[in-house]
């Protein structure tokens, strides 16, 4: 009988316990003003949804309702349902999801009149969605919802996401006023709505352009290109006979013309390839503010920018249908701190002088759904013929995914790297037990960098058995004496991280130089 008495106190003691966290929640008491400026960080800044806050308690919901700024996110569909060749697709709200990527839907006039309703007379951040019909005329139910958002509410707008089918008419809609909208992405062109653009938006400073089906040629013009701080321009590669298609040399001519009149970018990505029949660009484009770069598929355009102020440059080929031609000459960017390289030509990553870099990401190009990678981009990029004076010197070095031999990534660390390389991350890249082991190599003629201080090997994603090599245990293992023996002759590495998916997260470190320390967190995976 003691026993079960004891063993029942236990009970009742678990249960007293573990009550507190199911009792009825009871407000805080803070001030609406503060709890609504949390409100708008929970739903601006970390993108949560309003309507979770609204479920907590009365109070909540509230503050909640009397915060327009946290209402001012919505998404407009123009049909509940398209049809997309034989198949039926319905809208997120069809499928339960009321607030999606920081917007709420509305299919309705009904759903958009009440979210209207909640944001009041707040920054309204609109994402119109009706480009995937193939009626010629637009609905009336379609033509009634944009005209709810337009009109007088047009001085509301923040951003805008527009994608309209091309040859629908919206005149008399756009007749107000764009002063406050500083984000634009076009995914169809508008006559009217262009003209109000180009009348009011004085403050735009951040626009991306896909437009499929119209010239770019309409918007080369547009007066807003000389004082935007941020461009995506996507030129999408069409098949010549495709309907309604452009020539594509005439689509790449005008995004170069575009980008000649950027001057203030700070933030650029260029995703086109200038094809072979294009004339060649005679003079630089110069972009004295430019500190971001990404070219997807635009490689030929590298010998013909001018940064002196770019601090990083990403690269990125595959599944564009161009290759990766580039000249030959060395292409010198003088800040570079920061480059990722995600391609297959050798050539390209050859011609980079970048005195300043600081840390290098290799990865393969995709398309196609596959990755390729040819080591020869490393071979050809550091080889002992080259000018030793513009070998790429990172101190920190990160690969993602590469399926490359573990001989020229050794040799790459030991004879080009061997002075100047502190960090090496690599992340899913599949190599053999061999290379880690070359690792514990500490006599001086075999010694792969010296002066390396941190270790990280990760595996993000569910690599199989055969492609990660080493398992949880023995990865964990050969990391732990990589560090043991590199502490034991002097040598700079300090810290070693290991993370395999659904496993723990260890660091070995060896901070104060005498003693070795394991830190053990839950893999977020």
């Amino acid at each position: 009988m003691k026993v079960l008495a004891s063993e029942r106190e236990e009970v009742l003691d678990e249960i007293i316990h573990w009550d507190s966290f199911i009792t009825p929640f009871r407000p805080l008491r803070i001030p609406a003003d503060i709890l609504s400026e949390i409100f708008r960080i929970f739903v601006i800044e970390d993108g949560g949804s309003p309507w979770t806050l609204t479920r907590v308690s009365r109070a909540f919901r509230r503050t909640a309702l009397s915060t327009p700024r946290i209402w001012g996110g919505i998404s407009l569909w123009g049909k509940e349902k398209y049809i997309t060749g034989s198949q039926e697709w319905y809208r997120p709200v069809l499928r339960g999801v009321r607030w999606e990527f920081g917007k709420e839907n509305c299919c309705n006039a009904k759903q958009l009149s009440q979210a209207l309703k909640r944001a009041r007379g707040a920054p309204l951040d609109l994402a119109i969605h009706c480009g995937w019909s193939h009626e010629v005329t637009i609905s009336d139910k379609a033509k009634g919802m944009i005209a709810m958002v337009a009109g007088e509410r047009l001085s509301q707008w923040r951003s805008l996401e527009f994608a309209v089918q091309d040859n629908w008419d919206l005149s008399d809609i756009f007749s107000g006023s764009l002063e406050g909208l500083m984000f634009l992405r076009l995914n169809s062109f508008h006559q009217d709505l262009y003209n109000c653009l180009c009348k009011t938006a004085r403050h735009l400073r951040n626009v991306e352009i896909y437009i499929r089906n119209q010239p770019l040629s309409k918007l080369a013009n547009a007066p807003w290109w000389r004082h935007i701080h941020r461009l995506l321009l996507e030129v999408p590669y069409r098949q010549a006979g495709s309907p309604n298609s452009v020539p594509y040399h005439i689509q790449c001519s005008s995004a170069v013309d575009i980008l000649s009149k950027a001057v203030k970018l700070e933030d650029l990505i260029v995703q086109f390839e200038l094809p072979s029949g294009l004339a060649p660009i005679k003079k630089p484009i110069h972009f004295p503010r430019l500190k971001k770069l990404a070219l997807r598929a635009s490689i030929a355009l590298l010998g013909a920018l001018s940064t002196p102020l770019l601090t990083h440059l990403e690269i990125k080929t595959g599944g564009w249908g161009f290759g990766n031609r580039v000249a030959p000459n060395t292409i010198f960017f003088p800040a570079v701190t920061h480059l990722s390289f995600f391609s297959s030509g050798p050539a390209v990553l050859a011609s980079l002088h970048c005195p300043s870099l600081v840390q290098l990401c290799l990865g393969p190009e995709s398309g196609h759904g596959q990755k390729y990678f040819d080591y020869h981009v490393i071979t050809t990029a550091w080889n002992p013929d080259n000018d030793p004076e513009r070998l790429l010197k990172p101190s920190v070095l990160r690969i993602e995914g590469l399926v490359i031999k573990w001989t020229v990534l050794r040799d790459l660390l030991r004879l080009s790297l061997h002075d100047c390389l502190r960090e090496l991350i690599l992340v899913d890249s599949p190599l053999p037990k061999s290379f880690f082991k070359a690792l514990m190599a500490v006599s001086r003629s075999t010694v792969i960098c010296g002066d390396l201080e941190k270790l990280s090997v990760i595996y993000e994603s569910d690599l199989n058995k055969g492609e990660r090599i080493m398992g949880w245990s023995d990865g964990r293992e050969i990391l732990k004496s990589i560090l043991t023996l590199r502490r034991e002759q002097n040598l700079g590495l300090r810290k070693v991280i290991a993370q395999w998916p659904r496993q723990s997260r260890v660091e070995f470190s060896d901070d104060s130089g005498v003693s070795l320390t394991v830190s053990v967190s839950q893999d977020i995976h």
